[in-house]
């Protein structure tokens, strides 16, 4: 009789302590990054180019399985994201150190203030907007757009679009990226967690066609050995 107890005992605690596990491990944020359709605008107005195009991903937090409807996925807080480059043939990087991303919905990191020379409203950087275009919070079935390269005009070069370029008259000379391909990988940080995307950047091509694609599984082992 003891045994059949005990051996109830061990059961009854061993799925208390499975269903535990299982809905704590549902109720973590569950993020991908993807691609995102690029964004073009050919009407930049007063601005250092006329035509630009970025090309975006974007972080989803899944919204939970049906089966789980009593519960609610926590939401991925403070994000932030960098971006590396590297030359097709030999992986070397493009950059000495990864750059930090912009979220695409951040505000521009600059505002408006009173000229009294010009008796102006001149733009000024923002250092409180410029830190906060970092991090962002992710929420149970939403997206987050993350800006990655941008391309001006007649430009052959493209270059990454992060909170920097505001400051360095869009082109920034820094983050200037060679007429070519390239592989790129987008690691996003959260609570500890690590997601990363791995594309190529197709920039050999004319600004129509000037593009993210995604790698294929045997293009992304190539380059899980300089991942550190």
């Amino acid at each position: 009789m003891w045994l059949t107890t005990a051996i109830g005992a061990f059961i009854g605690a061993f799925l208390s302590l499975f269903l535990s596990i299982l809905i704590e491990n549902q109720r973590k944020p569950k993020l991908s990054i993807r691609l995102d359709e690029p964004s073009t605008d050919n009407n930049q107005i007063n601005r250092p180019a006329k035509k630009i195009k970025i090309l975006r991903v974007h972080v989803i937090n899944a919204k939970l399985p049906k089966f789980f409807f009593w519960l609610n996925r926590d939401a991925a807080m403070h994000c932030n994201a960098d971006i590396q480059v590297l030359h097709i043939d030999n992986l070397s990087p493009i950059f000495q150190h990864t750059i930090s991303a912009r979220w695409s919905r951040a505000d521009e990191p600059i505002s408006q203030q009173f000229d009294s020379t010009t008796k102006q409203m001149l733009p000024v950087p923002d250092i409180s907007k410029y830190n906060a275009a970092f991090t962002r919070n992710i929420y149970p079935d939403s997206e987050e757009p993350i800006d990655t390269f941008v391309r001006f005009d007649a430009d052959e070069e493209c270059y990454i679009w992060n909170n920097d370029t505001y400051y360095k008259g869009w082109r920034n000379s820094e983050v200037q990226i060679p007429k070519g391909r390239y592989y790129v990988i987008v690691t996003l940080y959260s609570s500890g967690e690590i997601i990363r995307g791995y594309y190529q950047l197709e920039n050999s091509v004319s600004i129509k066609d000037f593009r993210l694609i995604e790698l294929s599984k045997e293009e992304r082992q190539k380059l899980l050995h300089i991942i550190p």
